[in-house]
């Protein structure tokens, strides 16, 4: 942040401030409430910056065993990206205190912002400017999800308008525990014929370089992060709000925020360099790192406000069987009435262990025309097996179980024992799980252990909106305490962040792909396998798909006032078979195609059934 943009900030924050030390009074009363909050968050573009400490392509003694470079502590590369702005969503809970116009708040709130943006690099040195002309052919990188834990302590002032509409306006400071999906790439030419690096650099694609060894084991090569990176950071947010006191504990409004952190920073190992371990044949390990623009965001929230009976709690303090004998006292009202009720739910999920199917319509590396379309059908036989295959291939991966929040609102009307409702949900679980790639169709074993080196895969955030009709049927007791149970039926848009990984052998001495064709001379085999080493598959993307589903429901509510009940509501969620595709982000370092211009490669992931079980803190507002 630039030191006038600074400087701007903290007098606003300090006018802000000093506002709220003039007195006034407040419709509501003294003493403690709760509150509840679910809205939309939007975050403004934001610029990713990012710095590496690895050395010149040609001083990596893993491409060329015989580089002798000495570090100096200078290495590295830099680089931007650009990122688009982001959405989602933003649910807290908070505690305070009300004196006077005064009121003092801890808040807790949980942010998404998903930006699924992917930019062109913008290269900012030297040495990495070389690589673009010498070797690297396409390069991008973004973020997707960002998600946020947030601690933040309040302090507003309310403005007496002598009505039940009271405005006000607020200041908070706190801490936020920060996540982001990073993911960067930097393909190389596959075509050895177009990397210069090791003979003299910027001469474009000539036979000259592919006779170059060097040249020849870069080719293709990629190099990738992909990883959930975090940070904690201080900030600070500015509020406004209209509450509508609804009833004499009970208010119901809408609340602005605008936060401001300070500038992210994380970083990782390489899941891999230039297709192999991220270093460079020596003992330093070659990490990343990236910084971006201050973490903001605006919002808006439907809040619910609940103010404690003062009477009730001031007998607690005199003793606890006094305060349970108020308590109990109070409790003969018999249970809420029938109508209209609104509610909001704040709390926890978990889903378990998920199995990842996946195929495409990917044909034999001997029949990629990107390699193979010089070398006629004699030289390189095409059996319609290979080449034209009648099924898909197949892997699958297996996938840890994620953890995660769930947030929401209903509507519902009450008649007797049973109630009905419209609800909505957001849920998100991060499973940050990736595995060895298994299950693989015959095709793709042939490959294994000599072709393919590594094979991996898995999902990070699971996130969905969730719509749902629900039945409920209360136990009502003589006392303030109603159990319940449920069922709902409902529909979901479900994303999932999904990776895989096929990295082929760097050495090209140990690739067999192309070493049982008799019609090939030693010198055709040595270049296909020099021009398949190092080649790499990926994909990395956010896919969807909208699944019906059930969930069964089971909970407790206390009657804390006639209208307002709080309460522990459990669930358990049953949607169907995730099922999406795309084409591959590449494919072994080409375009995801099976020759030049030629029938595109899709990829195609279904999952077991999604599931998750849920349980959130809930407040309901009878009419």
């Amino acid at each position: 942040m630039k030191d006038g943009e600074r400087y701007s900030k903290v007098k606003i924050l300090l006018c802000v401030m000093t506002f709220l030390m003039f007195p006034a009074h407040a419709l509501a009363k003294d003493g403690w409430y709760m509150g509840m909050d679910l809205g939309f968050t939007m975050a403004p573009e934001m610029d990713v910056a990012g710095r590496d400490n690895d050395v010149k392509t040609t001083c990596d003694r893993i491409i060329d065993m015989d580089a002798s470079c000495t570090r100096t502590g200078s290495e590295g590369d830099s680089w931007m990206n650009p990122v688009d702005g982001g959405t989602g969503i933003l649910a807290g809970f908070s505690l305070g205190y009300r004196l006077g116009a005064f009121r003092g708040e801890g808040e807790y709130f949980y942010r998404t912002a998903t930006h699924d943006s992917r930019s062109p690099t913008q290269v900012t040195d030297e040495n990495l400017r070389r690589k673009f002309i010498d070797e690297l052919e396409n390069v991008d990188g973004g973020v997707d999800d960002v998600l946020s834990h947030n601690f933040f302590a309040n302090l507003y002032y309310d403005f007496n308008m002598n009505s039940r509409f009271t405005p006000y306006i607020g200041v908070g400071v706190g801490v936020a525990q920060v996540s982001m999906d990073y993911f960067k790439r930097w393909q190389r030419s596959p075509d050895p014929r177009c990397i210069s690096t090791f003979t003299g650099g910027g001469t474009g694609c000539n036979a000259m370089n592919a006779g170059d060894q060097g040249n020849q084991k870069l080719a293709g090569t990629t190099t990738i992060a992909d990883r959930k990176l975090t940070d904690t950071l201080f900030g600070y947010q500015l509020l406004a709000g209209m509450d509508y006191q609804v009833s004499d504990p009970v208010s119901i409004g809408v609340k602005f925020r605008w936060a401001d952190f300070g500038e992210f920073e994380g970083g990782a190992e390489w899941d891999q360099l230039r297709s192999h371990d991220s270093h460079n044949g020596d003992d330093v390990r070659v990490r990343y790192k990236v910084m971006t623009d201050d973490i903001q965001f605006w919002g808006v929230s439907l809040n619910m406000k609940y103010a404690f009976d003062q009477n009730v709690l001031s007998s607690s303090q005199a003793g606890v069987g006094a305060g349970l004998s108020s308590v109990a006292d109070s409790s003969r009202t018999g249970s809420a009435k029938d109508g209209w009720y609104m509610g909001m739910d704040l709390g926890f999920a978990k889903a378990p262990d998920l199995k990842v199917d996946g195929g495409d319509n990917d044909i034999a590396t001997t029949c990629d025309g990107f390699f193979v379309g010089n070398y006629s059908a004699t030289q390189i036989p095409r059996p319609q097996a290979d080449c034209n295959p009648s099924s898909p291939s197949s892997f699958w991966n297996e996938v840890d179980g994620g953890t995660g929040i769930l947030a929401g609102a209903a509507l519902g009307y009450r008649l007797g024992d049973f109630r009905i409702e419209g609800e909505y949900f957001y849920r998100t679980t991060t499973h940050d799980g990736r595995s060895n790639t298994r299950g693989l169709d015959p095709i793709t074993e042939r490959k294994r252990g000599q072709e393919l080196e590594i094979l991996d895969g898995g999902v990070d955030d699971v996130l969905s909106h969730n719509f749902f009709a629900n039945l409920y049927y209360d136990f009502h007791s003589n006392s303030r305490f109603t159990p319940y149970i449920g069922v709902g039926v409902g529909v979901a848009q479900v994303s999932m962040d999904f990776f895989s990984r096929w990295q082929r052998n760097g050495d090209p001495d140990k690739i067999e792909t192309f070493k049982s064709f008799n019609t090939l001379t030693s010198n055709q085999k040595d270049a296909l396998h020099g021009r398949l080493a190092g080649t790499t598959t990926i994909a990395d993307r956010k896919l969807t798909d909208t699944l019906f589903g059930y969930q069964a429901l089971a909970g407790v509510d206390y009657q804390v006032s006639d209208p307002v009940s709080i309460g522990l509501k459990f669930r358990w969620a049953d949607f169907g078979e995730f099922k999406d595709e795309a084409e591959w982000d590449q494919l072994r370092s080409h375009d995801s195609a099976r020759a030049p211009g030629g029938t595109r490669v899709r990829y195609f992931v279904m999952t077991d059934d999604i599931q998750f079980w849920g349980l959130s803190l809930n407040m309901k507002y009878a009419f």
